[in-house]
């Protein structure tokens, strides 16, 4: 809540719009509201923020170590932005976050995500999924229409799984241009 708060303040209250200085205001927020605390509060969140110009197909992207991929129709790859390897909250070396900005075309396809997926356990060997299996996932089905990813998504997830609990907290954001 701490970090949602803190999000919304940066627009609504500040009125920031590139996405690498609202992560950098959020999290000053957050330290000044943990500061408050009577114990040290070590904490912070991944984030993965966008902002879309879908008239002009342009994008602008900040990440606290969750990447961006966008799959490319053209090349029918998925491409991997980079995040900060830094936390929304406090960190021994902070940096201001980078703002990245991309031209999409029609049929692009950005995927904003947690780590829940990648780390889930599960298959025929009991491991996690990882991020590589989790990408040639994605690329598989991007053809089909956003419900019928979704639907694939869930179903897999919970063969995948199978009978171990699910560790994390799972969130996908898939936009198709």
């Amino acid at each position: 809540m701490v970090c949602h708060n803190a999000l919304n303040r940066c627009v609504n209250e500040y009125s920031l719009r590139d996405t690498g200085r609202i992560l950098d205001r959020a999290r000053d927020l957050v330290i000044e509201n943990f500061a408050k605390s009577a114990d040290e509060v070590k904490d912070g969140m991944d984030a993965s923020l966008c902002a879309i110009d879908l008239g002009l197909r342009k994008i602008q992207w900040s990440g606290a170590h969750n990447p961006l991929w966008i799959y490319r129709l053209a090349d029918q790859q998925i491409e991997m932005i980079r995040a900060d390897k830094q936390p929304v909250g406090k960190s021994p070396n902070a940096s201001p976050f980078t703002s990245h900005s991309f031209e999409l075309t029609k049929g692009d396809i950005i995927y904003l995500f947690t780590d829940g997926n990648a780390d889930q356990f599960g298959g025929e060997n009991n491991k996690k999924l990882t991020c590589a299996r989790f990408r040639d996932l994605l690329s598989q089905i991007a053809h089909l229409n956003m419900q019928d990813q979704k639907q694939q998504l869930l179903d897999f997830h919970e063969e995948y799984k199978g009978k171990n609990e699910q560790i994390d907290d799972i969130c996908i954001i898939g936009v198709r241009i």
